[in-house]
């Protein structure tokens, strides 16, 4: 003898199905990143330390010089430096001084359409070890004033609303250069 089913609600059964195929498809620190950024509402700060307020701190630029050294120049006022976009802030959240403390030579450059360049010495990468990670941290897209489109400042003290840890697989492509 057969049962019916009518009485089932179809409706939950399809969403604990979805919830279960969820749990087995667990989303990387970059997906989840990815995924936040695709709202266009946040925007990211990556650093090798877990910071729970940030303040507002000198950017520097480094600019090569005639004899080959280089000399820190300030970029603006001192502020919190972020980005609309996630692979801007893995790649300084693993890419530094923390996870290669003999040398850190890297740098990016991106365009209006959307290309990006991430670039490194030889020397740094090979510092860089499978477990280096580092901390994307999220922040409300509203409490920065936009400088370009790859660059959000606040002159103020600002919370993340969470962070993420990331590590060198999350990183973007790196194009190995002498510079």
């Amino acid at each position: 003898m057969s049962k019916s089913l009518s009485g089932c609600r179809w409706d939950l059964v399809r969403k604990v199905i979805k919830y279960m195929e969820s749990k087995k498809k667990k989303k990387t620190p970059k997906q989840i990143l990815e995924n936040l950024e695709k709202t266009g509402r946040y925007v990211f700060h990556g650093s090798p330390f877990k910071i729970l307020k940030f303040q507002p701190r000198q950017a520097f630029n480094s600019i090569k010089k005639e004899d080959g050294e280089y000399e820190k120049i300030p970029d603006g006022d001192p502020a919190v430096f972020t980005s609309p976009f996630v692979k801007t802030a893995i790649f300084m959240a693993v890419m530094n001084k923390k996870n290669a403390p003999l040398e850190s030579r890297t740098g990016f450059s991106s365009n209006n359409n959307g290309n990006f360049e991430f670039r490194a010495t030889q020397e740094t990468m090979n510092q860089i070890s499978e477990d280096a990670s580092g901390y994307v941290y999220v922040f409300e897209k509203e409490k920065f004033q936009e400088i370009n489109f790859n660059e959000s400042v606040s002159h103020e003290e600002v919370e993340p609303i969470m962070f993420i840890e990331v590590t060198k697989k999350d990183l973007p492509e790196i194009t190995i250069k002498d510079f």
